[in-house]
């Protein structure tokens, strides 16, 4: 095939893609108004398939291919597996990461109780954020509770969490946070646990939590997603990031809270998976209406358009018809300085 089929998908449209990054998180925004975002980037293993998914995807019409906002969720290798790729091969205007400091690189700079990471991949990340921030061309912020990041008049990102400085889990530091546009509002969670979703819901209004689209934290383990939560959040299609090989992704537990979410509402939550259905892209042209599509297998495409096949069969097929020309042309001369 030669590219995946975005005609239906309008140019200022809103959209958000779920990657199928292995048995991890990789999600890219753009927003109605061109900005875009990526939370996350997957694990080690899916590098060329989250790389070929961002530059012939997500950036296939752009002009320059910029981040406006970056997002680390935690410090976990199946979240930041990538994000030192991203930071090499893309610009980044804005990055937020959590307020967990690499081991030995970081030391001393946290007042009061600080969680510190010894994964070497993290350091790596951490010390050139530190050398774009130095040189002015990322701005790098920690995650912080309540705190909006504007992409537009009707659009922007809202981080609900997290509610504390300190925890004592890499997984608690995940921000639970809102992305909207217009009438869309999709939850992104990381692996925030039980605990940080009750944090959510006792600091917030049945409004601000409610979305059109949830991703099931933790990849969908029973860590997350109690029903309280659902209840809160009431979306319509529920996403889980997990490997095809995970039987345990989505957890039974969490399951049955969605069929019990389902048995006491009037509209059932819609589960959608990378382990089956590969990346997962929902968007919306006006901004009310959620449309969805996927894209199997990034590698099932060339990304060529019509008129470069086209023009390369035609370039084959010239080139093949002189060379059969210019053969039988010398044989010719061959046969007949023979005969004289």
């Amino acid at each position: 095939m030669l590219k995946p089929d975005f005609d239906k998908v309008s140019g200022d449209s809103f959209q958000v893609h779920f990657l199928d990054a292995g048995d991890g998180d990789a999600i890219l925004v753009r927003f109605s108004t061109g900005k875009t975002m990526i939370v996350d980037s997957g694990t080690p293993d899916s590098k060329s398939k989250v790389m070929s998914y961002i530059d012939n995807v997500f950036f296939a019409n752009s002009r320059e291919k910029v981040f406006d906002f970056a997002v680390l969720t935690h410090s976990d290798i199946d979240h930041c597996g990538n994000m030192l790729e991203i930071l090499n091969t893309y610009k980044v205007n804005t990055f937020i990461r959590p307020q967990i400091y690499a081991g030995g690189l970081e030391s001393g700079v946290a007042e009061g109780m600080s969680f510190f990471e010894t994964n070497n991949t993290y350091a790596q990340i951490i010390a050139k954020l530190a050398s774009l921030s130095k040189s002015g061309l990322t701005k790098v912020e920690f995650a912080s509770f309540d705190t909006y990041y504007f992409t537009g008049i009707k659009s922007g990102i809202h981080l609900l969490s997290p509610v504390k400085n300190y925890y004592t889990s890499t997984n608690e530091y995940s921000p639970i946070m809102v992305v909207y546009d217009n009438e869309t509002k999709v939850m992104l969670t990381g692996d925030a646990t039980i605990d940080n979703e009750l944090e959510v819901i006792n600091n917030y209004d049945r409004d601000e939590l409610d979305a059109d689209i949830l991703k099931l934290g933790h990849h969908g383990s029973n860590t997350s997603t109690s029903l309280e939560f659902l209840n809160a959040v009431n979306p319509k299609y529920a996403v889980v990031s997990a490997n095809k090989k995970n039987d345990n992704h989505p957890n039974s537990v969490v399951l049955e809270n969605i069929m019990e979410y389902n048995n006491h509402s009037q509209n059932d939550i819609e589960l959608k998976q990378t382990s089956s259905l590969g990346n997962i892209i929902f968007y919306t042209n006006d901004g009310e209406n959620i449309e969805m599509l996927n894209i199997a297998n990034v590698d099932d495409y060339l990304f060529l358009s019509w008129w470069v096949v086209v023009l390369s069969f035609a370039v084959i097929v010239g080139i093949s018809m002189f060379s059969t020309d210019f053969v039988a042309l010398i044989f010719s001369r061959h046969k007949t300085a023979v005969k004289y």
